[in-house]
């Protein structure tokens, strides 16, 4: 969270999505979720994947993290609504 809100260090969002993959390879629930929002919106020199957000969103919100299930839950509710388009 550091790297990416720039605490004590200068923001690397790139930095961040490093340490939020290996963070969240280890379980680490809120890195997790983090992950997904910067794959849902590209961050960090990932591409965007909002598939794969979505993955992380949910393995997030299954453990307990209700951030994640709002956030998964948006992901879809944006998602039906393009596809009905």
């Amino acid at each position: 969270m550091c790297y990416e809100n720039g605490w004590g260090t200068a923001a690397d969002l790139q930095q961040a999505a490093e340490l939020y993959s290996k963070a969240a390879n280890d379980g680490h629930i809120a890195a997790t979720h983090s992950l997904g929002y910067f794959y849902e919106h590209g961050l960090g020199g990932l591409m965007a994947n909002k598939s794969f957000a979505e993955e992380l969103y949910k393995m997030a919100a299954d453990l307990g993290d209700i951030s994640a299930q709002l956030d998964l839950e948006r992901l879809q509710a944006f998602e039906a609504i393009a596809s009905d388009k």
